[in-house]
């Protein structure tokens, strides 16, 4: 009967049912850090000129289990701790909330985050790199590479690539890597944590990547440029 019952034991802990029981206990939440009141609906939906306004929120995703605390980028931040842009001046943002201030509301604070996976260095993705001094980040290296190299292009074109995203992004990641925290990808389908991968999805930026993560019953993938309009999407 011992021989029977250890057989058994064995035997699921070798099944997929262990497996999916050890990964699928993600959960997911978007956290909302801000947003623009009266954006066009053209910027969201093809062809959808003149047809009014609507809101259009800032978010960031937090991936969490019992041993992780996961952030999915990380958003903007618009104060004047550094020389940094006023980039609610330019974009229109509003009610813009510092991750404390976020993180709070579900019982988390910055030094909770054990892991961060930035999809590229644009502003609104990337801007709070200092705030998470426990964090281990996660970035292409393509992406990286491709923002120091387009510092050497002429002036005019530099300006332009870098409407959206700010010099302090670079150096905030040079001291993270200088503590020792900071993890380039040079490979596809990369596990940044167990059921939690990184993926190359380039083409917005010189190194974007997207996520995915295993779920008890499916995986979900998440990216980094988000459709916001149910109209959106061809059902």
């Amino acid at each position: 009967m011992k021989k029977l019952i250890f057989i058994l034991i064995l035997s699921f802990l070798l099944s997929g049912n262990a497996y999916a029981a050890k990964k699928g206990d993600y959960n997911v939440k978007l956290l909302e850090y801000g947003g623009i009141q009266d954006y066009p609906k053209s910027g969201l939906v093809y062809g959808a000129h003149n047809q009014g306004t609507t809101y259009l929120p800032f978010f960031y995703i937090l991936i969490q289990n019992k041993e992780h605390n996961i952030l999915y980028d990380i958003g903007y931040r618009n104060d004047a701790a550094k020389p940094q842009k006023d980039w609610s001046k330019l974009f229109g943002g509003t009610n813009i909330e510092a991750p404390a201030q976020v993180l709070k509301k579900v019982n988390l604070t910055p030094n909770d985050i054990d892991i961060v996976i930035l999809s590229h260095l644009h502003f609104d993705h990337a801007g709070n790199i200092d705030r998470f001094p426990k964090a281990q980040f996660y970035i292409q290296k393509e992406e990286l590479d491709g923002w120091v190299s387009s510092l050497s292009l002429p002036e005019k074109v530099r300006e332009w690539v870098w409407q959206a995203t700010d010099l302090d992004h670079i150096n905030d990641l040079l001291e993270v890597a200088a503590d020792k925290r900071l993890t380039l990808i040079e490979e596809d389908n990369f596990e940044v944590a167990e059921g939690v991968k990184a993926h190359n999805a380039k083409g917005h930026t010189f190194g974007t990547q997207a996520v995915t993560v295993e779920k008890r019953r499916n995986i979900c993938a998440y990216s980094g440029r988000r459709v916001h309009i149910r109209k959106c999407y061809r059902l």
